[in-house]
């Protein structure tokens, strides 16, 4: 048996929302009883049935499918992670068997060679069908300037003037936020994520901190607690803080925000959980957070630079075929500490080039305190700078950042 066809039907045996994620038809299956699947599997989804070994045994025989024992051994080749790198590669098979058949049968029937070519075009395009029609799309902007909607729906940054400079975090756009160590940077993540939660579900892949963890600087931000203090809740929040408390949890807990902690992520693992949770949370829009960058697992095969700009490629990708931003943290090397204006720039990003590159915005932190010895009040003047900007204008904006809480307090 074809173990690639095993491993894809397997997933959607387990989560048949993979249905609607593929373009695979069962012309493209070698064996017989993974054609029947597939079709069957798709005939449910469109009867809004519900796809499982059961009912597609009651349905339609469990011989159609090569029997129950079977049926329910293709479960165990099911890789979610690898589900899109095997609809490719089996997309590809069926490509070359088909030319191989097309090849053949044209030697045989001594076709023209531009027979053979428009033949061979006909197979790319039956296996990825590229819709290039603007007409759609001008059909849909026709009424614009005349009613009162959101042209290009975006995702607050909870802070209005950086708002009125981005217009917010875009669906399909990839964001870096770079700075130094200790400059602030998880904490204006957690800033945007809180902000997003309340209307949107942020999903927050943090490789370096523990769900816990980020889950007290969200409590600090929230409730103006000094973070230090929860160390030791019990024995260091004042009585006034324990009153708060009930509440400070509860307004985050009434937002959509998830946090996935696992600290050994791949791009790959990355779009199971995103695909998870926007069907987990339908017809609501998503934003991604990844903290950080450098951490994430590249491919061992390439030189470091290479793969970081491999991971930023697919970041960009995730971003664009799931049509939601992508927020993603990096840190910034230490070039600027050696130049006498500390402000970073984009040439300040830590194995830069293609991330620069692939970024649609590239915001990056400056605080004066960070090079000072001198003591700063409580709140810190904290500069966002816009160094990128691929569809708007770049400049920088000034907020308050409250180092013992991780409160952002906005100027504007």
């Amino acid at each position: 048996m074809n173990m690639l066809e095993q491993s894809i039907l397997g997933v959607v045996l387990e989560d048949s929302h993979f249905v609607d994620d593929t373009v695979l038809h069962p012309s493209m299956f070698t064996v017989v009883h993974h054609r029947n699947l597939l079709q069957c599997m798709r005939q449910l989804k469109s009867e809004n049935m519900m796809i499982d070994i059961i009912t597609l045994i009651a349905r339609f025989g469990a011989e159609h499918f090569g029997g129950a024992s079977y049926l329910q051994s293709l479960q165990q080749y099911a890789n979610e992670e690898k589900f899109e790198a095997y609809c490719e590669l089996l997309q590809e098979q069926y490509k070359e068997r088909r030319k191989l058949q097309l090849l053949h049968q044209a030697q045989q029937e001594n076709w023209k060679v531009d027979t053979i070519l428009e033949h061979l075009d006909q197979i790319q395009d039956t296996v990825m069908p590229v819709d290039t029609s603007i007409k759609p799309a001008l059909m849909v902007m026709h009424d614009w300037p005349f009613l009162h909607t959101v042209i290009e729906p975006s995702i607050t940054t909870g802070m209005a003037s950086l708002n009125r400079l981005l217009e917010g975090f875009k669906p399909g756009e990839l964001t870096i936020l770079a700075a130094r160590p200790s400059m602030g940077k998880t904490d204006v993540m957690t800033h945007f994520a809180l902000a997003a939660g309340r209307e949107y579900t942020a999903l927050i892949f943090s490789l370096e901190m523990s769900r816990d963890a980020l889950l007290k600087r969200m409590i600090a931000q929230i409730g103006g607690f000094n973070r230090h203090h929860l160390h030791d809740p019990y024995g260091r929040l004042s009585e006034q803080d324990k009153l708060h408390w009930s509440k400070v949890l509860n307004s985050i807990y009434t937002r959509s925000i998830e946090i996935d902690e696992r600290s050994i992520l791949t791009v790959e693992k990355m779009r199971v959980q995103v695909r998870r949770t926007k069907k987990n949370h339908p017809g609501k829009p998503l934003i991604v957070f990844i903290d950080y960058l450098q951490i994430m697992q590249t491919d061992e095969s390439l030189p470091h630079v290479q793969a970081i700009g491999k991971i930023s490629r697919s970041l960009k990708a995730l971003a664009k075929d799931f049509e939601c931003p992508v927020i993603c943290l990096s840190q910034l090397n230490r070039n600027s500490e050696s130049r006498i204006e500390k402000r970073p720039m984009l040439s300040d990003i830590r194995d830069s080039g293609n991330i620069e590159q692939d970024a649609d915005v590239v915001l990056l932190l400056y605080r004066d305190s960070y090079y000072s010895k001198e003591k700063t009040n409580r709140f810190d003047p904290l500069e966002i700078i816009v160094a990128k900007h691929r569809n708007g204008s770049i400049g920088k904006v000034k907020v308050l950042y409250d180092k013992t809480t991780g409160r952002i307090q906005d100027n504007a």
